[in-house]
């Protein structure tokens, strides 16, 4: 059986608010997971936190 649509854009939403960002000093951006303190990515140029889900 194959999820419908609909399921799958309802958990995207529920996983946009999983993931944050934080400018740090250095001028760069981290983007972590909220859930998993351990998971995150650090960036010295800003982009959307949308292209990185």
């Amino acid at each position: 059986m194959t999820p419908s649509k609909h399921e799958e854009d309802d958990s995207r939403r529920r996983d946009d608010d999983r993931y944050a960002e934080l400018a740090v000093q250095d001028d760069s951006v981290l983007i972590y997971d909220q859930k998993n303190h351990t998971a995150w990515i650090r960036s010295d140029e800003p982009v959307s936190l949308s292209s990185m889900i």
